[in-house]
């Protein structure tokens, strides 16, 4: 009866490492997910600006929720991954995952 105990603390441990791991990662990559699309978002709202400097303002007030497009742009538009939202505050970009992970990119104006 004690292997039996024994052994399924050995297994319990390992799940718990398992799964803490598999967290951590998830939310690595969810956090990389939420820079690379803010880093894309900068860029087009970069592009569009050297184009239509007479944008800037309406563009610095810009939002999307999660899984639309923000519009920029006609040509400029990013669509969001599913389960992220994105803001344009003044010359910053949030991009924020739907559990709360979130990341910023600054653009030059």
């Amino acid at each position: 009866m004690k292997i039996i105990v024994i052994i399924l603390m050995i297994i319990t441990s390992i799940v718990v490492v398992s799964c803490t791991g598999y967290n951590n990662k998830m939310k690595e990559n969810k956090t990389k997910i939420a820079k690379n699309t803010a880093a894309i978002v900068a860029m087009s709202v970069s592009a569009y600006i050297s184009k239509e400097p007479s944008e800037l303002k309406r563009i610095s007030k810009l939002s999307c929720e999660y899984g639309e497009e923000i519009k920029i742009g006609s040509k400029y538009n990013v669509q969001m991954p599913e389960g992220y939202k994105c803001k344009i505050d003044g010359n910053s970009v949030v991009v924020t995952e739907i559990t709360g992970i979130s990341a910023s990119v600054v653009w030059d104006q």
